[in-house]
């Protein structure tokens, strides 16, 4: 017997054990019941490296109604319809109404003839519905409502915002996200520039250093004034061995900003770091 049978058997078992003090229950028979199945099995309830091995997080009604909802199947006593379906369930498959639309025209043609809703053979042409749904319009989304030019811009603030406190956070990776949809918002907004520079600066903390250059050479590209973006571009440079590349970055930097100190302090240590690459040649 494979791992995952005596798992499912030895949690069953504890299930069954644990209902052995319900009303109505003969405890003395659940008791001989369980220690008949333990023997014929190999498995005791008791025993902590089974535990350790078998013993899942959920109840078995919990597992069973998973597995039934992941599959598809509804209990004889449910009349499953279409709400039930998990196409419906999942809504990002497809757009609800349009697929009830779709399955009330094949009811019409007599699709379903001789299918009782919830049996197996039920699912079985929802299923093929399914296929024919998505050949004819994919997987059809309900349209989103557009955003003027000044509401994108608007919200991608606020995620920008958000952006901030989780890179403020050590969140990077969520930082990264966040300023990612800043800029897929608004692209070449008034605050774009920014939106580059800092995701830059949460890719950098990621080791992303090309992505880290692309970004600043797009923050540049909107406004070449911004001096945070030759920094940050100089620093991702070194990371990548391309002194002479971050030299360029930093001196660019403090052609904007002349006393900007992390234009200059870069430019130190890639001059110094250039020096000693060329003595070990």
């Amino acid at each position: 017997m494979d791992a995952s049978a005596k798992t499912a058997l030895f949690n069953a078992l504890a299930w069954i054990e644990s209902k052995k003090n319900d009303a109505n229950v003969d405890t003395e028979n659940v008791e001989v019941g369980l220690q008949c199945l333990s023997v014929a099995f190999g498995l005791d309830l008791q025993d902590a490296q089974q535990k350790n091995a078998y013993e899942v997080a959920a109840t078995l009604p919990e597992i069973f109604a998973a597995g039934m909802q992941a599959l598809g199947l509804s209990a004889k006593g449910h009349v499953a319809t279409v709400e039930d379906d998990p196409v419906i369930a999942k809504s990002e498959l497809a757009d609800p109404d349009l697929w009830k639309k779709w399955v009330a025209k094949l009811e019409d043609k007599g699709f379903f003839n001789g299918a009782d809703a919830g049996s197996v053979e039920y699912q079985t042409r929802i299923k093929k519905a399914l296929a024919k749904y998505k050949e004819k319009f994919g997987d059809v989304k309900p349209a989103a409502p557009s955003m003027t030019k000044a509401e994108k811009e608007a919200k991608a603030e606020e995620i920008k915002a958000k952006g901030n406190s989780a890179l403020n956070g050590g969140d990077y990776e969520q930082a990264a996200k966040l300023y990612s949809e800043a800029v897929a918002l608004s692209s070449d907004g008034p605050n774009s520039h920014i939106y580059y520079a800092n995701y830059a600066a949460a890719l950098m903390y990621l080791g992303r250093y090309s992505d880290v250059i692309d970004n600043c050479e797009k923050a540049i590209a909107l406004k070449p004034s911004y001096v945070k973006a030759y920094s940050r571009m100089g620093n991702a440079q070194i990371h990548l061995k391309d002194f002479d590349g971050a030299i360029e970055s930093f001196r660019r930097g403090l052609e904007v900003d002349s006393s900007n100190a992390a234009c200059r302090d870069g430019l130190a240590e890639a001059e110094r770091k250039l020096r000693q690459a060329a003595c070990r040649i």
